[in-house]
Parts: structure tokens; sequence; C-alpha cells
């Protein structure tokens, strides 16, 4: 028996969200969604009804499974003409029975950032300070979409089982912060969380995949258009940092706006990319007009389908974190085996929890050396997870944590 060091990361489910053109309700029910998931800040949103556009995004962001979020005859064709991307639950949805009653959700949730965030500055401190802030608003104000993508929401309890804003006004002593209909919009507080970014922390980002034209600055559109909605999430999925600016509403924006354009201009400029700030629009949106707002030295990005195909922008690799370990080589009827230990998992062991699913991402490093009739490095081709997933043992581990699934190399 032999050794391997190998490397092993866990990372989010990366969920496509397939809705149809001009369907707000699929959009922002996304976007809840989204923020109940560590990691869903990098979910897409696929508009299915532009199939070029479609198939670029499922392909750019790499997605491992595809919900049909109000399953419409296009929609329910889209998802099914991925064979490769077979459900992968039991359940049809994204939730579970609990034992005893109640629904727990299927995808490593933002409970486990929370725990973490309360036992590195709240457990045993004496005087703890409010750490995220918690934006409401009227549904009915116009704003209220760019409201949603920029601060986030989530579903209430009775739809995923967890009382998440109760958890972060206890665990967190998250604030109310309300924003009021038609007046303007205050800037945020620096430092805190929002529901926004709370899904996002100790997540980084791996080298394989180098993103250089996630620009910060701004998304120029309009906010009862869909197209520049879904726009502006798909761009902030890539890691792009964009605050949305509606020109019809400059003087309830102009808060937030100066704000964001001080730190982008007094940020360190990153290399390969252009200094000052970025504006993002619709290609066939003119912005002659709006430019004078944002001062000079500014960079230009029309946004069209050709951005999404994989030359441009890229979707970064995300994880939770990634350890070494030493995995054993044997042999049984013909087939190389290898064991290793799961351990140093980034999740928060609790029962509630045991059925919420992650990928684990195994890094064979050298691999078999030598080894002329095995291989550990499966070439990611999607098309093929059919074939792994018969000729591939899947992993399992005897924890009392969440399931692995689909265990890749990156």
């Amino acid at each position: 028996m032999s050794t391997l060091a190998i490397k092993l990361r866990y990372r989010p489910l990366r969920l496509g969200w397939c809705v149809s053109s001009g369907d707000f309700d699929a959009y922002r029910r996304a976007a809840r969604m989204s923020f109940t998931m560590w990691g869903g800040r990098f979910n897409p949103i696929i508009p299915v009804d532009q199939p070029d556009l479609a198939h670029a995004l499922v392909k750019l962001f790499r997605v491992d499974m595809l919900v049909p979020l109000l399953p419409t005859d296009d929609v329910q064709k889209f998802v099914d003409s991925y064979k490769h991307l077979p459900w992968p639950f039991m359940n049809k949805g994204l939730f579970t029975e609990r034992y005893g009653g109640g629904i727990a959700p299927l995808v490593v949730d933002i409970s486990h950032p929370i725990t973490q965030i309360y036992n590195e500055l709240y457990k045993n401190n004496p005087s703890p300070q409010s750490s995220i802030d918690l934006y409401e608003w009227d549904e009915a104000d116009p704003l209220a979409d760019i409201f949603l993508a920029l601060y986030g929401a989530v579903p209430p309890a009775t739809e995923t089982g967890a009382d998440y804003l109760g958890a972060l006004q206890v665990q967190l002593f998250g604030q109310k912060m309300l924003i009021q209909n038609g007046q303007p919009v205050p800037p945020r507080s620096l430092g805190k969380e929002t529901i926004a970014t709370l899904n996002r922390a100790f997540i980084d980002t791996h080298f394989v995949v180098r993103n250089y034209r996630d620009h910060p600055g701004f998304y120029i559109g309009e906010a009862d258009n869909f197209s520049d909605l879904v726009n502006y999430w798909n761009l902030r999925a890539t890691g792009a940092q964009l605050l949305f600016y509606d020109p019809r509403y400059a003087d309830r924006l102009k808060a937030p706006t100066d704000q964001w354009i001080a730190q982008v201009r007094q940020a360190p400029k990153p290399k390969f990319r252009p200094e000052g700030v970025a504006l993002w629009h619709r290609q066939e949106r003119s912005i002659d007009g709006d430019r004078e707002r944002f001062g000079d030295g500014l960079a230009l990005c029309g946004v069209s389908q050709p951005i999404w195909n994989g030359l441009n922008l890229q979707a970064p690799f995300v994880y939770f974190s990634q350890h070494s370990a030493l995995a054993s080589l044997s042999e049984a009827n013909g087939t190389t085996v290898v064991s290793f230990p799961m351990s140093a998992k980034p999740f928060v062991d609790d029962l509630d929890a045991s059925d919420q699913h992650y990928v684990l991402s195994v890094d064979p490093g050298i691999g078999l050396f030598r080894n002329e009739r095995a291989t550990l490095f499966t070439p990611f081709i999607p098309e093929l997870n059919e074939y792994y997933g018969r000729n591939n043992q899947r992993i399992h581990t005897k924890s009392n944590s969440r399931r692995t699934y689909f265990p890749s190399r990156v």
C-alpha cells in the first residue's frame, strides 16, 4: 500500500436559476433563495427564452444543477435538455421534511457563517456591537428590486424552515434599517455586513480562474427593466463589485452613489485593470448623458451576449476552505482505491444541517505516478457526468455532517 498527498476543497453548489424573461416574481424568488445559501451570491439567473445567452451562462458559470423556479413549458424544456445535469436530490425541491415535522434546506445555508461570526465576535463578549444591517423597504417602492439585489432579503421562515432574520437579530445583533419609499437612500454603514454580503463571508477565490474584467463601479440601467436586473445580478455573480444606478432616481441615490465613487477612486489600482470608475450598461443603451455624474477617468463596459462567452468575463471558482490530506492507495478487483479522511470541514455539525449538501473537490496532486493503467485526473467535460457517475464511486462520510456531492478536481 502506498500513499499520496492530496488537497481537499469544500465548495458551495452552484445553482442556475431558470426563469422566463419578464418574470419578475421568479427573479425575486431566485434572489431571496440565493441569499439563504452560503455562496448563493455566485448563482446565476438564466433567462431560458434567450437560448444562446442561456447556454452561454450555463457554460460560463459551470453550474452544478439547474433549478426551474416556475416550471413553465419553456423552463422545463430547457432544464430537460441538460441530461448531464440531473436533479441530484431525492426530493423534487430544495427542501426536505424534518423528522418530527417542518422542513430543512438541502443546500448549505447561511447558518454556518452566522455561527462563525458569532463565535469570533460575540461569544463570551460582554459588550457586543451590531455587525450587520438588515434593510427593509416598501415592496411598492420603484427601486425595490434594486434594494433586493444590493442589500438582500430572505423568504419567510414558513417557506425555508429556518428563521434567518431572527438568527441575525439574536446572534449578530442585527439592526433594522428602513428605506422610506420616495425618500433619499442612506449610505451604507462601512464595515458592517448586509444579508447580501453575508452569504459570501469566509469564501475564497481559487487562482485557477482569473477574472480580469470585474471592474468595480456602477451598472447604469432602469430598475423596472428585467434585462438590466438580470445583467446586474449576473455581473455581481462573477465577483464584480457594482452599485445599480438608475438616472431617473438620481436624487434618491445620491448618497450611496457618492460614497461608492469615493471608495472606488481611493482603492489601490489592481493589476491589468483600468483606473477609475467602470460604467456597465446594456450595449444598446446610450449613457452619454449620464457620464458627467461620475467624473473623469471612466471605463465604459457594454453588456451584450458575447461578453458571457468565457473569453471576456470569467466566473470565479470559489470555495469555503481547503486542506491537505494523506490518502492511501490500494488495489481491489483490478481497480485503484483511494482512501482519505474528510477532516477540518468548515461547517457547523448539528442534526438540523445533516441533510445539507456541498461539493468536495479533490486535487490528487501528482496523481498515480507512473501508473499507466489508471488516472485520478478526470477532464472537466460536464457531458461525461453520467459516465463518471457509473465508473467512479461517490464519496461517503460517516460523520454527522452534510453529504458530499459531485466529487471533482477543480
